[in-house]
């Protein structure tokens, strides 16, 4: 296409995407083709603007190891043994997973790591909380 085939996108303030046609049925009607100017504006105030600019993006992804969270599994097993144990058995297999070039097994092992460590953080703080609102309430109804 040499520069003398371009011609310019023409557009006017008043121009709409789809106008309807006079004395039609109500049917929309698409806008001209690419640089032409629409019948009911030609001959009017008209705007000339250049060629429509196309960019071209690269998108890189990055793939990084998700966490292990077995600092926080270990953490939990002391206040949930049970729960605990569940996420430091997730957390220990995230790197294997990882390391085998299994990602998606990784991302779910990882979560499924997080998710059983909070719990057990979660329901040990509970029983904490049961336990001295217990022993309070005992020893208090004790003294007296």
């Amino acid at each position: 296409m040499s520069a003398d085939d371009e011609t310019p996108l023409v557009a006017h303030k008043a121009h709409p995407a789809y106008h309807q046609q006079s004395g039609s049925s109500g049917y929309l009607v698409p806008p001209p083709s690419y640089g032409q100017v629409p019948k009911q504006y030609q001959g009017t105030d008209v705007v000339v603007v250049g060629q429509p600019v196309h960019h071209h993006f690269t998108q890189v992804i990055v793939d990084m190891k998700p966490p292990n969270y077995l600092v926080l599994a270990i953490v939990s097993f002391l206040f949930c043994w049970v729960l605990g144990l569940v996420g430091i058995i997730f957390a220990a297999q995230v790197d294997s997973a990882w390391a085998s070039g299994d990602r998606d097994t990784s991302m779910r092992y990882s979560m499924l790591a997080k998710k059983w460590s909070v719990a057990a953080l979660f329901v040990g703080m509970v029983l904490i909380v049961a336990y001295l609102i217990v022993a309070i309430s005992l020893g208090v109804a004790g003294r007296t």
